[in-house]
């Protein structure tokens, strides 16, 4: 905990305030850092030995991939796979990286990304800025082999118009088509709120078309490069009904997803147990969003009967909030924002929490509490 404090006592504010008219500055700042870092070996074992909980207990296999523990970094951190190897040695468990589309995109104006401290809250409108398929698969060759699984969000290209499918399969594929033999697998992202249209993928018929195009895909690939098949997903709204997630849901198990992640950032401005209302363009992410996130994997838990793994994904900042997940039907989680407000040792202080709880609880291993 001493990492933590240090961190809100004397780093956060000095991030805060060179980034107070837009807080991508502190995001890009953090994010140089980062990569520097991945770049010395050394320097990431000596960080790996003060930041990853080491135990069988926490450890998960999915789909023949080994998870060390169930604390993952969720897709919109990293966006340029320029920090792999430093996320690694930071405590996580398994990396999202991304969004990554067909082709290199610069996202939306500046500034796009607006902190709510006091709600400990992010509204980003970013879009998929990335280099584009071709240019990461040049810079995921060059990295050194992961030691946790590695996780590929994949988007679409802002040129390719939502409504004619076929445009948006080739595009969706073609990006898988070029990362496969250098992630772990992939995640279908049809629910960023900042991309026009993207969340019409979410209809039951575009969303089987997509998801069942890309799963063949991976297939196809992986039989070619003569190598073990790789889980795709697909990360849903916090913004849809019930109903819209009973599709997804129904849409993704007829079509051969093996994980829905649970959710991506919402539209809905308005902070729970607050009369405020933020009117900003994007989606926020972050405390105010922990409910919805619950809910959905609350829902999708009883709906999918153990057909698909469950990733719970907003709002979570404490071992309470990891808990309430599990307990709801999570398998795996992931983070982000909590970072930015508590600090890089936020995984290891998770885990810790799992690791007491079960023992505190007469747990072997997480099988058994899941």
């Amino acid at each position: 905990m001493i990492g933590t404090y240090a961190y809100k006592r004397y780093i956060r504010p000095k991030l805060f305030k060179m980034s107070e008219d837009d807080a991508e500055i502190g995001h890009e700042y953090v994010m140089k850092k980062l990569e520097w870092l991945s770049r010395h070996p050394f320097l990431l074992r000596f960080l790996k030995l003060i930041t990853f909980v080491r135990s069988e207990k926490l450890q998960q296999n999915l789909w023949g991939l080994n998870f060390p523990n169930p604390i993952g970094l969720a897709a919109g951190m990293d966006k340029y796979a320029q920090a792999l190897s430093a996320w690694e040695a930071l405590g996580f468990g398994f990396i999202d990286f991304g969004g990554i589309t067909k082709d290199e995109e610069t996202g939306n104006p500046r500034p796009r990304q607006f902190r709510l401290a006091k709600h400990k809250a992010i509204i980003n409108r970013m879009r998929f800025n990335n280099h584009g398929a071709d240019k990461t698969r040049d810079v995921l060759r060059i990295l050194p082999q992961p030691k946790i699984p590695r996780f590929c969000n994949v988007g679409k290209s802002v040129n390719t118009l939502v409504d004619d499918i076929d445009k948006v399969i080739e595009d969706y594929t073609y990006t898988v088509r070029k990362l496969t033999p250098y992630v772990s697998g992939f995640e279908i992202n049809p629910s960023s709120p900042n991309s026009p249209g993207l969340r019409k993928l979410l209809g039951k018929k575009m969303l089987e078309s997509l998801c069942g195009a890309v799963v063949q895909t991976v297939r196809d690939e992986c039989k070619r490069l003569y190598i073990p098949e790789k889980p795709c997903g697909v990360k849903g709204s916090p913004d849809a009904s019930k109903e819209e997630w009973a599709e997804m849901i129904e849409a993704s198990i007829h079509s051969g997803i093996q994980f829905l992640t649970l959710v991506n950032t919402t539209v809905d401005k308005k902070i729970p147990g607050s009369v405020e209302v933020y009117d900003i363009q994007g989606g926020m992410s972050g405390r105010p969003l922990f409910l919805k996130a619950l809910n959905a994997v609350e829902f999708a838990s009883k709906e999918v009967c153990d057909k698909l793994v469950i990733i719970g994904c907003g709002g979570i900042f404490t071992i309470n909030d990891a808990l309430s997940m599990f307990r709801a039907g999570a398998r795996l989680l992931k983070i982000l924002t909590c970072l930015v407000y508590e600090g890089p040792f936020t995984p290891k202080n998770i885990n810790k929490g799992i690791l007491n709880h079960l023992k505190d609880c007469g747990y072997e291993d997480m099988s058994k509490f899941l």
